[in-house]
């Protein structure tokens, strides 16, 4: 079976041209089948007495050619609701007995829907949610690396008002910042590729489901279908947004004895729990180590 995949739809590719979608099955040759190609099968010398079926109607009519697979003289005659599967008259009477069933037809259609339905909400919801997520979170670090760019300004436009010996201050200061950015690329990259790999998954998952659609119906019961595999992608995350505070200058005559100044540092908002996951302070070695060179310059 040959299945054609694009963006915007799913179907059976026709078997001969391998271009349009199948619409019909030929029951001699088991072969599938466009309306261009239907007509050609049936004007050829060879293929012309092949019996035509419409696809739809033909996967209808494959039921009575189910067997039962606990009893296989037995043909399948309809569904067993409690248990989700196709079963014989044999098995109603012992395994099954008491159960609601219901035809064949009905339940492949009704089990089909289900399938469509799953796949609609990954294509028309989930995937470009999480698209439009991932689109932000790349947005997200233009702007944190904008505002460090401004924030990189700042300090260094303070730094240049100290004497030399404090440069050194400032430039682990600028560091510090960079740091501090850096972090926040690395937590919003690891909140990106969870993204991808959740799109991959529901990529996957509608391919899979794609395929549970189309497939014929003997092979269609015999599938495991997973009821619970969109139960991890509910509900859609809310991911943070990151802000860096603006750099404080601290007042000139009071940086060797007090700090190089308020530094910016991360924060998350947008999630329930705010907090700062950075904050850059002047270490007490290097206010003693200027201490000493303000000393010696003296």
């Amino acid at each position: 079976m040959a299945v054609s995949v694009s963006s915007a739809q799913h179907y059976l590719e026709c078997g001969q041209c391998e271009e349009y979608p199948a619409k019909f099955v030929c029951k001699t040759c088991r072969g599938n089948l466009c309306k261009k190609c239907k007509t050609e099968h049936e004007n050829r010398q060879i293929t012309k007495n092949h019996v035509i079926y419409q696809l739809k109607i033909y996967k209808e009519e494959a039921f009575g050619q189910l067997n039962c697979a606990d009893h296989n003289s037995k043909q399948l005659e309809c569904f067993c609701s409690p248990c989700k599967k196709p079963v014989c008259t044999e098995c109603i009477v012992w395994s099954h007995n008491g159960h609601a069933v219901q035809p064949l037809s009905i339940a492949y259609r009704e089990i089909r829907d289900q399938l469509q339905k799953k796949k609609e909400e990954i294509e028309n919801k989930l995937l470009p949610k999480y698209r439009e997520l991932l689109q932000g979170e790349f947005l997200k670090k233009a702007v944190l690396s904008q505002q460090a760019n401004e924030e990189q300004k700042q300090i260094e436009t303070h730094t240049q008002n100290v004497i030399d010996i404090v440069k050194e201050l400032g430039q682990k200061t600028v560091q510090d910042l960079r740091v501090t950015e850096e972090k926040g690329h690395r937590e919003i990259d690891q909140s990106s590729t969870e993204l991808q790999r959740k799109i991959h998954q529901l990529q996957t998952a509608s391919q899979v489901l794609s395929e549970s659609i189309d497939a014929e119906p003997g092979s269609f019961f015999s599938k495991s279908i997973n009821c619970n595999m969109l139960d991890d992608f509910q509900p859609i995350p809310t991911l943070p947004n990151y802000h860096l505070h603006n750099f404080q200058p601290g007042p000139t005559s009071q940086m060797i004895s007090n700090n190089f100044g308020r530094l910016p540092c991360l924060e998350k908002t947008g999630v329930k729990l705010r907090y700062h996951t950075f904050q850059l302070r002047c270490a007490s070695y290097l206010l003693q180590l200027l201490n000493t060179y303000v000393s010696i310059y003296r």
